[in-house]
């Protein structure tokens, strides 16, 4: 596998959170590193099309996602230096690959390769239960359920341990603080 998305190993939990667009993945992350007190890796694929979006709304290619996922794995990378005893990631490469699939309907096959090689102790997926807020790089209100499934069926056949997360945004914080405490614990089921 090429070194583009390599993921550096780490005694740290690391925690990625993924999901649908507006579905409370932004607001939970930085509600945890706050509640941890610990560094917070952003989405580099909102740090992105925000530029891109400056540039030209209706540009985007299947090559900016291997742009996107090098960025993202870069910023997780750096985020290890800072963090103390846990990572939380707001988004990976599978929450990429997802969009990559949904949006192009195929997946950069570097991106594909590297998926199976890359390592989260918790991960959180957001239901669709919550309003849907506008926003300029947001653009399918009423596709959340095919993405949501998209989601679903990826971390499944993966196999990665995950935890749907539901309800309002202090049930979910909530919810996962409690997963997270139980791990570090020592009780890795989730």
């Amino acid at each position: 596998m090429e070194k583009l998305f390599r993921q550096e190993q780490s005694e740290l939990i690391k925690i990625a959170i993924v999901g649908p667009e507006s579905t409370g993945k932004t607001t939970l992350a930085k509600a945890l590193a706050s509640y941890f007190e610990t560094s917070l890796v952003p989405e580099f694929m909102r740090i992105y099309y925000e530029e891109l979006v400056v540039r030209d709304p209706f540009y985007s290619e299947i090559e900016d996602i291997l742009r996107i996922a090098q960025g993202q794995i870069e910023a997780e990378n750096a985020a290890l230096e800072t963090a103390s005893e846990l990572l939380i990631c707001d988004t990976n490469l599978l929450e990429i690959a997802c969009y990559s699939q949904y949006y192009f309907d195929e997946i950069p096959p570097l991106l594909e390769a590297s998926l199976p090689h890359m390592h989260y102790d918790l991960c959180f997926l957001t239901y669709i239960d919550v309003p849907w807020e506008n926003d300029p790089l947001r653009d399918r209100p009423f596709d959340r359920q095919k993405l949501f499934s998209i989601f679903e069926e990826r971390l499944n056949a993966q196999e990665t341990p995950h935890l749907v997360l539901k309800g309002d945004e202090q049930a979910r914080l909530q919810t996962a603080i409690r997963a997270i405490e139980k791990y570090r614990e020592g009780q890795h089921g989730i």
